[in-house]
């Protein structure tokens, strides 16, 4: 497979990455360096580079000088994944109470869930989940707070790809309402309240699936 060499590094990642997440590459599967030059037809640093930056998604592990390893997911450490996606949306929320644009926000999230609601049984509706969460990350004004929640959200959408969730859709939708019309409404403990439950079924779903 050719690629265009210009940011051969860049493209190689993203094509990796997005292989990963869509289950293409295989949970626990090992990247072989020899193998990605091959068959993207360059040398062994835009490869390893690309691997590096992989590592530091947290989505390899035990890199050698000939490749990596695709991390393998575990209970437990999918119940701390899952621990550090709830903290980081729950702080989202609180600081957003504090600094957003209260008109902004609302205005965005229901565009957002419309969106959800359409595409209802779909791969798509992950990206549609991203964003209702990240519109309070862009309006917490602390983007070191969204920083760390993207490196375990891509740990957290792995878990969603392997196992599938589907069913799962509607009733996380309804629960998004929730948290909009709460927060629009000025009860953010209670929004804040409901992102917990959203995320403590997640947690029963990896304990029913992973053991």
């Amino acid at each position: 497979m050719e690629i265009q060499k210009v940011n051969l590094s860049d493209q190689i990642y993203d094509n990796l990455k997005k292989s990963i997440l869509t289950g293409k590459i295989s949970l626990g599967e090992k990247l072989i360096n020899r193998e990605l030059q091959k068959k993207y037809g360059v040398s062994s640093t835009p490869v390893r580079d690309a691997i590096n930056r992989l590592y530091i998604d947290g989505l390899v592990d035990n890199i050698t000088n000939s490749g990596a390893k695709i991390k393998n997911l575990n209970l437990e450490f999918m119940l701390e994944v899952n621990e550090m996606v709830t903290l980081f949306c729950c702080a989202s929320i609180e600081l957003a109470s504090k600094r957003a644009d209260k008109t902004a926000v609302c205005n965005t999230i229901p565009k957002i869930i419309e969106k959800q609601e359409m595409i209802l049984g779909s791969d798509k509706y992950y990206t549609y989940d991203y964003q209702f969460h990240k519109t309070f990350f862009d309006h917490c004004g602390n983007s070191q707070l969204f920083k760390c929640y993207e490196q375990y959200r891509i740990l957290w959408e792995m878990f969603l790809v392997k196992f599938n969730f589907k069913e799962e859709q509607a009733l996380s939708i309804k629960e998004h309402k929730s948290i909009y019309e709460n927060f629009c409404d000025g009860h953010y403990n209670k929004a804040s309240e409901i992102v917990k439950q959203h995320f403590l079924r997640s947690e029963e779903i990896m304990k029913k699936h992973m053991t």
